[in-house]
Protein backbone atom coordinates (compact mmCIF):
# COMPACT_ATOMS: atom_id res chain seq x y z
CA UNK A 1 0.00 0.00 0.00
CA UNK A 2 1.35 3.81 -0.95
CA UNK A 3 1.13 5.96 1.73
CA UNK A 4 2.53 8.93 -0.53
CA UNK A 5 -0.20 11.50 0.45
CA UNK A 6 -0.20 10.74 4.40
CA UNK A 7 3.48 11.34 5.13
CA UNK A 8 3.95 13.20 8.25
CA UNK A 9 6.22 16.48 8.19
CA UNK A 10 7.91 14.44 11.32
CA UNK A 11 8.34 11.26 9.69
CA UNK A 12 9.95 12.78 6.61
CA UNK A 13 12.74 14.21 9.16
CA UNK A 14 13.57 11.53 11.55
CA UNK A 15 13.47 8.86 7.89
CA UNK A 16 16.15 11.66 6.59
CA UNK A 17 18.59 12.27 9.88
CA UNK A 18 18.48 8.30 9.71
CA UNK A 19 20.69 8.76 6.28
CA UNK A 20 23.22 11.45 7.32
CA UNK A 21 26.41 10.19 6.76
CA UNK A 22 25.72 7.52 4.37
CA UNK A 23 28.06 7.89 0.94
CA UNK A 24 25.19 6.59 -1.21
CA UNK A 25 22.15 7.81 0.26
CA UNK A 26 19.38 8.36 -2.26
CA UNK A 27 16.00 8.53 -2.34
CA UNK A 28 15.01 4.80 -2.69
CA UNK A 29 17.06 4.13 0.13
CA UNK A 30 15.28 7.40 1.46
CA UNK A 31 11.78 5.93 0.94
CA UNK A 32 13.14 2.52 1.86
CA UNK A 33 14.05 3.87 5.47
CA UNK A 34 10.40 6.07 5.96
CA UNK A 35 8.96 2.59 5.54
CA UNK A 36 10.30 1.21 8.02
CA UNK A 37 10.05 3.64 9.86
CA UNK A 38 5.98 3.80 9.70
CA UNK A 39 5.39 0.11 8.96
CA UNK A 40 3.90 1.21 5.49
CA UNK A 41 5.27 1.01 2.16
CA UNK A 42 6.61 4.68 0.67
CA UNK A 43 8.32 5.31 -3.08
CA UNK A 44 10.69 7.05 -3.92
CA UNK A 45 8.82 9.21 -6.39
CA UNK A 46 7.19 10.22 -2.62
CA UNK A 47 9.90 11.74 -1.01
CA UNK A 48 10.78 13.62 -4.86
CA UNK A 49 7.72 15.47 -4.59
CA UNK A 50 8.22 16.59 -1.20
CA UNK A 51 11.78 18.18 -2.12
CA UNK A 52 10.88 22.32 -2.95
CA UNK A 53 11.70 25.18 -1.77
CA UNK A 54 9.36 24.81 1.39
CA UNK A 55 12.00 21.86 2.42
CA UNK A 56 14.97 23.91 1.68
CA UNK A 57 13.50 26.52 4.12
CA UNK A 58 12.65 24.45 6.71
CA UNK A 59 16.23 22.91 7.08
CA UNK A 60 17.75 25.82 7.08
CA UNK A 61 15.93 26.56 10.05
CA UNK A 62 16.73 23.91 11.55
CA UNK A 63 20.61 24.07 11.42
CA UNK A 64 20.15 28.39 12.72
CA UNK A 65 18.37 26.84 15.41
CA UNK A 66 20.36 23.91 16.43
CA UNK A 67 23.47 26.31 15.98
CA UNK A 68 22.00 29.14 17.87
CA UNK A 69 21.62 26.33 21.26
CA UNK A 70 24.83 25.70 20.94
CA UNK A 71 26.51 28.51 20.20
CA UNK A 72 24.28 30.09 23.50
CA UNK A 73 25.44 26.90 25.57
CA UNK A 74 29.23 27.88 24.59
CA UNK A 75 28.90 31.67 24.92
CA UNK A 76 32.24 33.26 26.89
CA UNK A 77 30.54 36.37 28.33
CA UNK A 78 33.70 38.10 28.77
CA UNK A 79 35.36 37.55 25.35
CA UNK A 80 32.07 38.63 23.62
CA UNK A 81 32.17 42.21 25.50
CA UNK A 82 35.47 43.26 23.77
CA UNK A 83 33.95 43.43 20.12
CA UNK A 84 30.41 44.16 18.59
CA UNK A 85 30.29 40.98 17.08
CA UNK A 86 32.44 37.88 16.95
CA UNK A 87 32.29 35.98 13.45
CA UNK A 88 33.62 32.69 12.68
CA UNK A 89 33.96 31.23 9.27
CA UNK A 90 34.80 27.88 8.03
CA UNK A 91 33.83 25.51 5.28
CA UNK A 92 33.45 21.46 5.73
CA UNK A 93 32.76 18.57 3.24
CA UNK A 94 30.27 15.90 2.25
CA UNK A 95 30.48 12.97 0.04
CA UNK A 96 27.28 12.87 -2.41
CA UNK A 97 26.10 10.73 -4.96
CA UNK A 98 28.13 9.99 -8.32
CA UNK A 99 25.31 11.01 -10.26
CA UNK A 100 26.10 14.51 -8.69
CA UNK A 101 29.42 14.99 -9.76
CA UNK A 102 28.34 17.74 -12.56
CA UNK A 103 26.59 20.26 -9.89
CA UNK A 104 29.21 19.41 -7.59
CA UNK A 105 32.80 18.62 -8.85
CA UNK A 106 34.69 16.90 -6.14
CA UNK A 107 38.52 14.98 -6.58
CA UNK A 108 39.37 12.30 -8.57
CA UNK A 109 40.18 9.21 -7.71
CA UNK A 110 41.12 6.39 -9.55
CA UNK A 111 40.59 7.57 -12.33
CA UNK A 112 36.88 8.44 -11.56
CA UNK A 113 36.02 12.47 -10.63
CA UNK A 114 33.75 11.84 -6.91
CA UNK A 115 30.60 14.60 -6.19
CA UNK A 116 31.42 16.65 -3.25
CA UNK A 117 29.69 19.65 -1.94
CA UNK A 118 31.77 22.14 0.11
CA UNK A 119 29.40 24.04 2.99
CA UNK A 120 31.25 27.51 3.75
CA UNK A 121 29.65 28.89 6.66
CA UNK A 122 29.85 32.13 8.65
CA UNK A 123 28.38 32.39 12.21
CA UNK A 124 27.64 35.30 14.74
CA UNK A 125 28.89 33.75 18.31
CA UNK A 126 27.72 37.43 19.85
CA UNK A 127 24.06 36.74 18.33
CA UNK A 128 23.75 33.00 17.39
CA UNK A 129 23.15 33.58 13.97
CA UNK A 130 24.31 31.91 10.76
CA UNK A 131 24.65 35.12 8.69
CA UNK A 132 25.57 32.92 5.94
CA UNK A 133 25.55 29.24 4.60
CA UNK A 134 26.93 28.42 1.26
CA UNK A 135 27.04 25.46 -0.80
CA UNK A 136 29.35 24.91 -3.64
CA UNK A 137 31.98 21.89 -5.32
CA UNK A 138 34.63 20.83 -3.48
CA UNK A 139 37.02 22.94 -6.18
CA UNK A 140 35.89 25.85 -4.90
CA UNK A 141 38.44 26.82 -1.93
CA UNK A 142 38.54 28.84 1.26
CA UNK A 143 40.80 31.55 -0.44
CA UNK A 144 38.64 32.42 -3.01
CA UNK A 145 36.01 32.88 -0.32
CA UNK A 146 38.10 35.09 1.47
CA UNK A 147 37.02 38.37 0.89
CA UNK A 148 33.36 37.21 1.29
CA UNK A 149 33.67 38.41 4.63
CA UNK A 150 34.02 41.69 4.01
CA UNK A 151 30.57 41.98 2.61
CA UNK A 152 29.38 40.83 6.68
CA UNK A 153 31.68 42.30 9.40
CA UNK A 154 32.17 45.96 10.14
CA UNK A 155 33.98 48.08 12.57
CA UNK A 156 34.42 46.99 16.07
CA UNK A 157 33.86 43.40 15.14
CA UNK A 158 35.98 40.04 15.26
CA UNK A 159 36.45 37.81 12.54
CA UNK A 160 38.43 34.50 12.80
CA UNK A 161 39.05 31.78 10.60
CA UNK A 162 42.02 28.86 9.61
CA UNK A 163 44.57 29.03 7.69
CA UNK A 164 42.35 28.26 4.32
CA UNK A 165 41.22 31.58 4.05
CA UNK A 166 44.94 33.48 4.46
CA UNK A 167 45.00 36.40 2.18
CA UNK A 168 46.93 39.90 2.90
CA UNK A 169 45.00 41.46 0.43
CA UNK A 170 41.91 40.92 2.47
CA UNK A 171 44.01 41.19 5.80
CA UNK A 172 44.50 44.69 4.82
CA UNK A 173 40.91 45.22 3.62
CA UNK A 174 40.00 44.80 7.21
CA UNK A 175 42.21 46.75 8.85
CA UNK A 176 41.47 50.09 6.84
CA UNK A 177 37.53 48.79 8.02
CA UNK A 178 39.10 48.50 11.15
CA UNK A 179 38.04 44.52 11.36
CA UNK A 180 39.76 42.72 14.14
CA UNK A 181 40.96 39.31 12.88
CA UNK A 182 42.78 36.20 13.95
CA UNK A 183 44.65 33.81 11.58
CA UNK A 184 47.15 31.28 11.64
CA UNK A 185 50.62 32.41 9.69
CA UNK A 186 51.10 30.94 6.73
CA UNK A 187 54.59 29.54 6.39
CA UNK A 188 56.82 31.57 3.97
CA UNK A 189 55.31 35.13 5.04
CA UNK A 190 58.35 37.16 6.33
CA UNK A 191 57.28 39.45 9.98
CA UNK A 192 58.39 43.07 10.11
CA UNK A 193 58.28 45.47 13.08
CA UNK A 194 59.34 48.96 12.97
CA UNK A 195 60.59 47.75 9.26
CA UNK A 196 62.78 45.71 10.42
CA UNK A 197 62.32 41.54 9.64
CA UNK A 198 61.74 39.29 12.46
CA UNK A 199 61.86 35.78 13.47
CA UNK A 200 58.94 34.39 15.62
CA UNK A 201 60.63 31.26 16.36
CA UNK A 202 63.95 33.30 18.16
CA UNK A 203 61.19 35.21 20.14
CA UNK A 204 59.36 32.43 21.26
CA UNK A 205 62.62 30.71 22.23
CA UNK A 206 62.84 33.49 25.18
CA UNK A 207 59.29 33.59 26.16
CA UNK A 208 56.45 31.43 26.60
CA UNK A 209 54.06 33.91 24.94
CA UNK A 210 54.47 36.68 22.47
CA UNK A 211 52.41 40.16 21.86
CA UNK A 212 53.47 42.26 19.62
CA UNK A 213 52.48 44.48 16.53
CA UNK A 214 53.70 43.85 13.19
CA UNK A 215 53.35 43.54 9.67
CA UNK A 216 53.41 40.75 7.55
CA UNK A 217 54.26 40.62 3.60
CA UNK A 218 53.88 42.76 1.07
CA UNK A 219 50.75 44.31 1.83
CA UNK A 220 51.71 45.65 5.00
CA UNK A 221 49.24 43.87 6.72
CA UNK A 222 48.64 44.55 10.67
CA UNK A 223 48.44 41.68 12.71
CA UNK A 224 48.63 39.98 16.57
CA UNK A 225 50.92 37.15 17.31
CA UNK A 226 49.16 35.86 20.61
CA UNK A 227 48.91 32.61 23.29
CA UNK A 228 52.36 31.04 21.36
CA UNK A 229 53.62 27.77 22.92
Amino acid sequence: MQKNSKIKGHELLLSFFGLIGQVDASYASWASSLSRLIGENVSKQAICQRMNAKWVVLMKLLVANALEKFITNHRTTKLFGLFNNIFIQDSTTISLPDILRGIFPGNVSKGKQKALAKINAVINLTSGVCCHFGITGFTTNEQSLSDSILGIAKAGDLVIRDLGYFALEVFEKMRVKNIYYISRLRYGVQLFKDDVPIDMLKLLNKKQQVDVMVSCGAQRAIANKVGCH
